[in-house]
């Protein structure tokens, strides 16, 4: 069975940490209003003039963060590499990178969405740590793990359902194409479709609550499901 510290190593080097802000188009910066209109639809073109109205605020915040991570770290110029152009922007930092984009909203084609990502954790321990924390605590939210091969939930679901642990604390739609994991009392939340795992505060949690829950909670999930998969291969 695989331990705590295990799935920690495994896991960190390939997840990121996100947080995600937003709010309409024409409240951007780079938006002009007597001659620029909000897109009503989705498309490449509304994609390439949000990027372009929003280049002002990911500037500013791009160069806030790193004057935060320098000040709050310790860190000299020449240990960070910033680059920021075309509504984009990315710190390498000493064991992680950082970056920040703006996009149109998927869901809304009216607004858009600043999202800041946290990725190459190059060793674990840098998220327990109080500058680490201090910087992001509260600009990420959620931890996301993609899959590259497609993960068969039905099966997660059947293995977890075995557990009387889980009694109670699981919620899927009838064709299994998702699963929801909550676990009273604990402030994380974990959901799981075929190509991604994803780790969300409840209200009131904290950024290092995130960080500690989203490694107990795989700890406690994914050794029941591998044991009970691996007991029923032929």
């Amino acid at each position: 069975m695989r331990t705590g510290n295990d799935i920690e190593n495994q896991m960190w080097p390939s997840a990121s940490l996100r947080g995600c802000e937003g709010g309409r188009i024409r409240r951007l910066k780079g938006f002009v209003k007597a001659a620029h209109f909000e897109p009503v639809t989705h498309s490449s073109a509304a994609a390439a003039f949000v990027r372009k109205a929003g280049e002002p605020e990911v500037e500013e915040r791009a160069e806030s963060l790193f004057h935060e991570l320098r000040r709050t770290f310790g860190w000299k110029r020449r240990e960070l590499v910033y680059t920021c152009d075309a509504g984009s922007a990315v710190i390498k930092a000493p064991g992680f990178e950082v970056a920040l984009l703006i996009e149109q909203d998927p869901a809304e084609a009216r607004a858009y969405r600043m999202v800041t990502a946290v990725s190459g954790f190059a060793r674990p321990d840098v998220l327990a740590e109080d500058a680490f924390i201090e910087v992001f605590r509260y600009r990420c939210d959620t931890v996301l793990i993609e899959i590259a091969d497609a993960i068969d939930v039905a099966a997660r679901i059947d293995a977890l359902e075995e557990s009387d642990r889980f009694a109670g604390q699981l919620d899927y739609p009838a064709d299994a194409s998702s699963l929801t994991v909550t676990v009273p009392g604990a402030p994380v939340r974990m959901e799981i479709d075929p190509h991604a795992i994803r780790f969300s505060l409840e209200a009131g949690g904290d950024l290092r609550q995130l960080i500690e829950g989203t490694t107990r909670l795989l700890a406690v999930v994914l050794p029941v499901t591998d044991e009970t998969l691996r007991a029923k291969r032929p």
